[in-house]
């Protein structure tokens, strides 16, 4: 006999058992890896753009310094930085960690949703 043999049904038998990194599962996934997440779209993307500008006028209009807000809402600097630059989007709660810092309600942050992507109009709030 060679290699081990297995207790299967006794129409499939397997004689022997061989490690092979390239067999898919087959739910269609590499082993051992994790599906990346779908990409944001473009729409909110923009939007997330739009929220990093409209929380970073809010904190000038108000004299304060990224490290000032960092070190009032406890966010580390590069994290809060990537937020206003639109390229992380915040949880509500670290939302609310940030409008408190800042002094102002967390509507307050949020762009208006009416104005179209990069309009001008939205930035007078």
């Amino acid at each position: 006999m060679t290699g081990a043999q297995i207790a299967c049904p006794p129409s499939r038998k397997i004689t022997q058992i061989r490690f092979d990194p390239n067999h898919k599962r087959s739910c269609g996934r590499e082993r051992g890896r994790v599906p990346r997440p779908t990409p944001p779209s473009d729409r909110v993307l923009a939007r997330r753009r739009e929220l990093g500008e409209q929380i970073r006028r809010v904190r000038i209009d108000r004299n304060l310094t990224q490290l000032d807000v960092c070190r009032r809402s406890g966010l580390d600097v590069a994290t809060y930085s990537r937020i206003e630059q639109g390229h992380a989007s915040p949880l509500f709660d670290t939302l609310v960690r940030i409008a408190d810092a800042i002094g102002v309600g967390e509507v307050d942050l949020m762009p208006d949703p009416a104005a179209e992507p990069g309009d001008a109009s939205a930035a007078g709030r």
